[in-house]
């Protein structure tokens, strides 16, 4: 085999450390270099010294992908910071558009039994661009789209008549009760109050009770419930008489004009058959019975509520066509029932 010289080695050690060669220059070179120091030591600089430029090499690879990570980990909270910004203002949009729609003023929204109108209630008015506080806003949609404000007002609640063309609304009017009767048959409304107050100043049982400054009666209304027929409503009324002392009862009012079932319970009983029972909007049962005849031979009606303060007394429970007892002791002491209810005569079966 042939001898290279120390200048063809050393001009072939580049190829030879990145074994580019051919195996049988490969061996010559490899050959040489076991022989000669001089060269050997060259090639063991080259080595040393293309390691040192690799390390280098590699720290600098390093520092690159430690720089682009940075860089991708501020792109990355760059762009988390302003996908959280758009999400907030995305979301205070929104706020403001159901801020200005009303969504957080609404108190109450019902459906006619039938399903042809729908009415929210807002606590503001909701008319303009921004909601207006202090006041009640009424809308209709469905079969009859309208919008009414009631300025100073407060909701209390409303109540569809089962035939679905009337919807009472409860509210407090400028310190005043408001009782807005909306008649969807006819296309109008009227305040109820007003007429209820024209009646009892004129009822018999309600002689003596205080009449306000501008002079109405000192009473307040509450709707129990609407006849099945949808043409008469029951109130609950409660007022004050000139010595203060505090008037309760019930009556019916139909739609002309007529008051009728009127009882006051005031330290008195009434004794008859139950004719019927129901639920309040407040949950509270209360049942409708007879209580005599009036002047022109015809029944009246008395109604009473079963809450806390009733008493049953020989019975737990009464029914309709139950005869009972019902005492009302109008006294404030936590020791004796508002009211008590006596089974006087059971219902049978066939009855």
């Amino acid at each position: 085999m042939k001898e290279l010289a120390c200048a063809a080695a050393q001009d072939l050690l580049p190829l030879y450390i990145d074994g580019l060669l051919s195996p049988e220059s490969q061996a010559l070179v490899k050959e040489h270099l076991e022989s000669c120091e001089s060269c050997r030591k060259a090639y063991e600089r080259m080595c040393a010294d293309w390691a040192e430029q690799a390390e280098k090499e590699r720290e600098e690879g390093r520092d690159f992908a430690r720089s682009l990570k940075r860089a991708r980990r501020k792109l990355s909270r760059r762009a988390l910071r302003n996908l959280l910004i758009g999400l907030f203002a995305g979301a205070a949009v929104c706020l403001l558009v159901l801020w200005q729609q009303g969504v957080f003023a609404k108190r109450a929204q019902s459906t006619a039994p039938d399903g042809s109108i729908t009415a929210a209630v807002y606590g503001a008015d909701v008319t303009g661009l921004f909601p207006q506080g202090g006041a009640v806003t009424l809308i209709t949609t469905g079969e009859f789209n309208s919008w009414a404000i009631y300025g100073n007002a407060v909701f209390e609640g409303m109540w569809w008549s089962p035939d679905s063309k009337r919807l009472l609304v409860q509210m407090e009017f400028d310190g005043e009760q408001y009782l807005e009767l909306i008649s969807f048959e006819h296309g109008n409304s009227r305040n109820l109050a007003f007429y209820l107050d024209a009646l009892t100043a004129e009822a018999e049982y309600l002689d003596g009770v205080r009449l306000k400054e501008n002079g109405r009666p000192d009473i307040a209304y509450d709707f129990v419930q609407w006849s099945a027929n949808g043409r008469a409503m029951l109130f609950f009324y409660t007022g004050y008489d000139e010595t203060g002392a505090e008037v309760m009862g019930y009556f019916w009012y139909d739609l002309n004009g007529r008051a009728y079932g009127c009882v006051r319970m005031e330290n008195e009983a009434a004794e008859g058959k139950i004719l019927m029972a129901g639920v309040r909007p407040d949950g509270s049962r209360f049942y409708t019975m007879e209580n005599g005849l009036d002047e022109n031979g015809n029944v009246r009606e008395a109604v009473f509520t079963v809450g806390e303060g009733t008493a049953f007394v020989g019975c737990e429970e009464v029914k309709e066509g139950d005869v009972v007892r019902v005492t009302f002791w109008g006294v404030e002491d936590p020791n004796i029932p508002v009211l008590s209810v006596a089974l006087v005569e059971e219902a049978q079966e066939d009855r």
